[in-house]
């Protein structure tokens, strides 16, 4: 298959936040002097944090209406985003990729397997979804906006950008209620769910939520959504049907016991999915991948020999919660079948789609989208089959009348079609379009599968993936016992750059060493050998090269200029360590070890980003920032003798760093 040349972009966009009339950005095939100005970024966050985001009145008109209907329609019941939407256009079925790495939207015939268009895009988007009326809404992930396009008659002409809408910060997926009125969205680094109006995307309502929240959905009925959380063994819900106060969560820990049993934690939250497996008692099932992990305990003069220990039952295992959207309670908290050795298991689960009684779930790491049959109660343990794709699934969806499916597989910039109607099912890829100057270099690329390959012996001895621990290049939201004591996991994306010495005692100088030393805790075996000297000169590119969190608006403006003030204080202590919000690279005993530590003098670690790494210090004592302002004392800076009043201040300035 010859891959489609990426052509340039054929759009101007008004200066408005909502406008763009009817212009194409789909596109052109005029040679790079012949062609329209590219789509201008929208202002920095924080040029927008000044301007008014009143609601508009739910029936005034609004440039981000239609300007005409029925060129696409979304499939039945396809109220959720992912990476892929399958629309229909008459008489066939398109399907609409979010080409995170290339700014994109591709179009593509899923009848004919064929690329129709590529719309370049002013930022990432993260997931698309059509909505009733057969506009696509994309949510850009870096740049904290939702674009409205419209699809023409003919699906081979340019999009129409209707408007594009800031949201709270980094939107990543969406849903619609069951009567298509409302959009749901989650923002990930904005900690929030937002709920729009379909008809001119104005914000009605927002409901805040715990860190990392993703995938999300409308229960059947349209009164509550449920949403997952990367980290934090939770599942959010929310109800619609009255006034919003607050989100309910779900427990998702896995292998509860009565007695002192440490049940596991759950973490991977990504996607959601539901089915009705009882048409008749209309009973609706909602299942959210998950990894059950296991970081151990750290206890005084008892070391483990890695992270959380490398022997014994698997430390890291696929699990799929189940759960009562009516009873908001999980039915499966104990394990049905105890899995204690590794090998090819999905520990990575990036998105699922669910049709009767088949649930599909796209595995980052071991590259491939397993059927399992939604009925059992513990299905991961209940697999049909597997699906190869090519590296990296994030998106799948599945045709309307279930003979089909469809992932994308960003790291190989492929879609797969997976024959359903057969139990030897085939798999056809499709390589889509490339940019020339794309942001993933060969080097990036490798380096992102290898962070993501699981069962890589190179890597840990029992599986585990560096996206194990850091999911999205952060970090897990957990403390681990180590042979250092307890150590909470460091969020990488945007920090490796310019921080060294590494980890938490700051003995390796170079990133290299401690990458070294983390393989060897993992009981792995390292990547030393000269034939894998690429791999580890692509994975160390990969590390310092992440894309971190977008730039989050202040609340609370204010608020966040007296924190700054107060941050910047001298008298406080906070610059003498973290000038910029960084790191002074150096060592202190600011007497936060404890007896069971290996050691008491620690390495500064940076504060960017601070606001999404709950909880804090070395063993995550602390769950806030105010609780880790508030304990401060003279050998941590000097902000005890503060009021709360500027507490509160000096943590909503910590959260914008």
């Amino acid at each position: 298959m010859v891959r489609r040349r990426w052509l340039g972009l054929s759009v101007i966009l008004a200066a408005s936040a909502c406008g763009g009339g009817g212009a194409g950005i789909a596109s052109s095939t005029h040679p790079p002097s012949q062609r329209s100005p590219a789509l201008a970024p929208p202002a920095p966050a924080e040029a927008r944090a000044s301007a008014s985001h009143a609601p508009r009145s739910r029936d005034e008109p609004s440039a981000c209406a239609p300007a005409y209907r029925g060129a696409i329609a979304p499939l039945r019941d396809a109220r959720q985003s992912s990476s892929i939407a399958l629309a229909r256009a008459k008489d066939r079925v398109l399907a609409y990729v979010a080409d995170e790495d290339d700014d994109a939207l591709h179009t593509v015939d899923l009848d004919s397997r064929k690329e129709l268009a590529v719309t370049p895009l002013p930022g990432s988007p993260s997931q698309v979804l059509v909505l009733p009326d057969g506009r696509l809404v994309v949510a850009l992930r870096d740049r904290n906006e939702l674009l409205a396009l419209e699809a023409p008659q003919a699906p081979e002409e340019p999009l129409a950008l209707r408007c594009r809408v800031p949201i709270a910060a980094e939107p990543i997926a969406l849903a619609t209620t069951p009567d298509g009125g409302r959009l749901l969205v989650t923002s990930g680094r904005g900690k929030r769910l937002t709920i729009l109006g379909t008809g001119g995307l104005e914000a009605w309502e927002s409901v805040e939520l715990a860190r990392d929240p993703r995938g999300v959905l409308v229960s059947r009925d349209g009164r509550k959504a449920f949403v997952t959380h990367m980290v934090g063994s939770r599942v959010s819900v929310v109800s619609l049907d009255g006034a919003i106060a607050s989100a309910r969560e779900v427990d998702v820990r896995v292998d509860k016991r009565e007695g002192s049993q440490e049940p596991r934690v759950s973490n991977q939250g990504f996607a959601l999915a539901a089915a009705v497996l009882d048409e008749r008692a209309g009973a609706e099932r909602i299942f959210a991948p998950l990894a059950s992990v296991d970081p151990g305990k750290s206890q005084a003069n008892v070391f483990p020999g890695g992270y959380g220990g490398v022997t014994g039952p698997r430390i890291v295992s696929p699990f799929v919660a189940v759960v009562d959207p009516a009873a908001e309670r999980m039915l499966n908290p104990y394990l049905a079948a105890k899995r204690s050795s590794h090998g090819e298991e999905c520990v990575l689960p990036r998105a699922a789609a669910a049709y009767g009684a088949r649930l599909l779930v796209a595995c980052a790491g071991i590259d491939a989208v397993v059927e399992l049959d939604a009925r059992a109660m513990d299905p991961i343990a209940a697999q049909r089959r597997r699906f190869d794709v090519p590296s990296g699934p994030t998106g799948i969806a599945i045709d309307e009348d279930g003979r089909r499916a469809v992932a994308w597989s960003q790291f190989a910039r492929e879609i797969s079609f997976l024959d359903l109607r057969e139990p030897g099912g085939r798999t056809l890829a499709l390589p889509l379009a490339r940019r020339q100057d794309s942001r993933i270099t060969p080097v990036l690329a490798r380096g992102r599968e290898i962070f993501h390959e699981t069962d890589d012996f190179r890597i840990s001895v029992d599986g585990r993936a560096c996206a194990s621990c850091h999911p999205d290049g952060r970090d897990d939201g957990l403390t681990w016992a180590t042979p250092d004591g307890p150590r909470q996991t460091i969020m990488l994306a945007g920090r490796i750059e310019g921080s060294g010495p590494y980890g938490w005692f700051g003995v390796h100088p170079t990133l290299g060493d401690h990458v070294a030393h983390t393989f060897g805790r993992l009981g792995g075996h390292g990547l030393d050998e000269p034939a894998d000297e690429g791999d580890l000169r692509a994975l160390l590119a990969y590390l310092v090269a992440m894309r971190p969190p977008p730039p989050v608006e202040a609340k609370d403006p204010a608020l966040v200029a007296r924190g700054r003030d107060l941050f910047l204080d001298a008298e406080h202590g906070c610059v003498s360590c973290h000038m910029d919000g960084g790191t002074d690279r150096a060592r202190h005993d600011v007497g936060s070890g404890r007896f069971i530590e290996q050691k008491l003098t620690f390495d500064t670690p940076s504060l960017r980003y601070v606001g999404v790494t709950a909880p804090y210090f070395h063993d995550g004592r602390y769950a806030t920032l105010l609780d880790l302002l508030r304990a401060s004392d003279a050998k941590m800076g000097h902000t005890g003798g503060l009021g709360d009043d500027d507490l509160r201040a000096l943590a909503a300035y910590m959260e914008t760093l």
